[in-house]
């Protein structure tokens, strides 16, 4: 591969200046424009990557999790990486707000993500010792997610901690806890939630003041009603 991609991304390396600069070549050779360096605002729905290995490692319940992101209202890509060239790995990556995989080397490439884009580390197994520590340190906005307890080994107890050789399993991911990942740590998730509040903050006092006079009328009627009022139908027995 390296002799296949000599030259790449620049003859002299040490041109660049940093990852930003590495995703706006890969951009250029593909012929795609590069995304914006934060995307918070830049994007209307959250753009969430999946790395999906074709080996090992792979993602038993991918069909579950990509339908039910989608539902969510996420644009979602399903990615396997050992199929595609490098600058092409990078400009896919780097057109997420959320990247997602098992855990891999292949999760490095989250340093060509947005400033603000969050990484997923998806794990094999429940409980790890690594699984209370912080994945990669690519970005603040990172989580490891590991495998739910009941759907791989129920007999396992938590704590203590216990090592697991997951390396050599397919991953079942916690979509529930994947959910919970994207709406705390994705920057355009987290705009939508914002601004979803204000909107629903903002419509609050109107609401609030149609029911109450909904219920000024209610009243009103209700007395002119007993009373008799002109106007009103009323019911006489005869």
């Amino acid at each position: 591969a390296g002799q296949r991609w000599a030259g790449w991304p620049a003859p002299n390396a040490s041109v660049f200046k940093g990852p930003e600069d590495i995703v706006q070549a890969a951009h250029r050779r593909v012929g795609l424009p590069a995304p914006p360096v934060h995307v918070a605002r830049a994007w209307a729905v959250p753009r969430v990557t999946i790395v999906h290995r074709l080996r090992a490692r792979r993602i038993v319940n991918m069909d579950y999790l990509a339908e039910t992101l989608r539902d969510a209202g996420m644009d979602v890509t399903v990615a396997s990486l050992e199929c595609m060239p490098l600058e092409a790995q990078v400009a896919v990556v780097a057109n997420s707000s959320t990247l997602m995989g098992v855990h891999g080397a292949g999760l490095t490439l989250g340093w060509f993500t947005p400033r603000d884009a969050s990484v997923l580390e998806l794990r094999t197994a429940p409980c790890t010792e690594e699984a209370r520590g912080v994945p990669y340190q690519m970005r603040a906005h990172s989580r490891i997610v590991p495998a739910p307890r009941r759907a791989t080994m129920p007999t396992r107890e938590c704590p203590p901690p216990w090592k697991y050789n997951a390396n050599v399993h397919d991953a079942v991911v916690d979509i529930g806890a994947v959910l919970k990942a994207i709406a705390d740590l994705d920057p355009v998730e987290r705009r939508r939630r914002a601004e979803a509040r204000a909107t629903q903050r903002s419509a609050s006092p109107t609401a609030r003041a149609m029911l109450i006079s909904s219920k000024s009328n209610g009243a009103a009627a209700a007395l002119a009603a007993s009373s008799g009022a002109p106007g009103r139908s009323t019911t006489r027995l005869l």
